[in-house]
């Protein structure tokens, strides 16, 4: 049995496996709702569509990921403690709804990007691999 989040956050549970057709559309549900919430929350800033806006904002959650990380490396947080789990998994989400409104800003699917990229990325770290081993 598989499950996905509604737009509430509540599980939703599905009896059979999530097809690539229910994954596409899936996020690009996902990537709507964070456009949607944004212009809800911020629609009075002028900035919702702004992409400078959304890419300072990737960057500045993505700088809070990178903060936890490195005091984890550091032994200043312990990731085995649910507070700090939580917090980076929180960070984490900060950055994909900043990644999700871009996409939906600029019409990407993600989906269909993902696997042109992992193709790309299968071909050329493949070889690279086949290059080391070799030697």
């Amino acid at each position: 049995m598989s499950y996905a989040a509604d737009s509430n956050g509540e599980r939703v549970y599905f009896e059979r496996e999530l097809s690539v057709t229910d994954s596409r559309e899936q996020l690009y549900h996902l990537a709507k709702q964070c456009l949607e919430d944004s212009e809800r929350w911020f629609g009075d800033s002028g900035k919702v569509h702004d992409l400078p806006h959304h890419g300072l904002g990737l960057g500045g959650e993505t700088g809070e990921v990178l903060e936890i990380i490195k005091k984890i490396d550091r032994g200043s947080l312990d990731l085995s403690d649910p507070n700090v789990e939580e917090a980076l998994a929180l960070e984490l989400t900060d950055v994909l709804i900043y990644v999700l409104n871009l996409a939906a800003i600029l019409n990407i699917d993600l989906q269909q990007t993902y696997n042109q990229k992992r193709s790309i990325n299968e071909d050329r770290f493949m070889r690279q691999r086949r290059e080391r081993e070799s030697r």
